[in-house]
């Protein structure tokens, strides 16, 4: 068998540099989301974060005072599981989290070291959840009945206490943005689904695809 000659073995040498460093730059871009177009507000129309290995934001638009936008995101370490907002003011937006069912886990309206934040050591289990993110104010409703009490809490993350805290979201009320753009930080999460790659027999090895 002849053996290679030089140029053949540095286009070969070449193409697999080329794969490593588009391997290399898809889990680097893997550990952020950015909402593609928008998110829905309830568990059906969430939008799923996609990827491998830790998520680390989740960053996205609220263009009105009415819209609420949800990701479904796995926690993977529930013990220092946290996803926060920074803020400067207590009137900034807030942040809640649902379990797989749609019944809220807990909320956040307040502005704490500079953090509004959901997690540990309220949140007790790894799996799938869904993240969301509103105006100031905004409520979380079943039927038109309130799963966290009007005005409560203001210093830190709470679980459901108002008439409907024992049932699923079905719909929000209100919420006034600030500011209309927003990244969340996440400790302790990963991807709600996984990236596929193609045959590595093809071009298409270089590329990736979602389920």
């Amino acid at each position: 068998m002849f053996p290679l000659r030089r140029p053949v073995r540095a286009a070969v040498n070449g193409t697999l540099v080329c794969l490593a460093l588009i391997a290399t730059a898809a889990t680097s871009r893997a550990q952020a989301w950015v909402e593609q177009g928008d998110a829905g507000d309830l568990v059906s129309s969430s939008q799923l974060t996609v990827g491998n290995g830790p998520l680390t934001t989740i960053s996205g638009n609220l263009p009105i005072d009415a819209d609420v936008d949800m990701y479904c995101i796995s926690v993977t370490d529930p013990v220092n599981f946290r996803a926060y907002l920074t803020c400067a003011a207590i009137s900034q937006n807030d942040i809640w989290i649902f379990n797989a069912g749609g019944l809220g886990i807990a909320r956040d309206r307040g502005c704490q070291s500079s953090q509004t934040r959901v997690g540990a050591p309220i949140v007790t289990t790894a799996g799938f959840y869904y993240l969301a993110v509103s105006g100031n104010d905004a409520r979380a409703q079943n039927a038109g009945s309130d799963l966290w009490l009007i005005g409560t809490p203001v210093n830190g993350q709470a679980a459901p206490n108002g008439p409907a805290a024992g049932l699923p979201l079905t719909a929000w009320l209100g919420g006034v943005v600030n500011p209309v753009a927003y990244t969340i930080q996440l400790v302790g999460a990963s991807f709600c689904d996984g990236i596929v790659p193609t045959s590595p027999r093809s071009w298409g090895a270089t590329k990736v695809i979602y389920r």
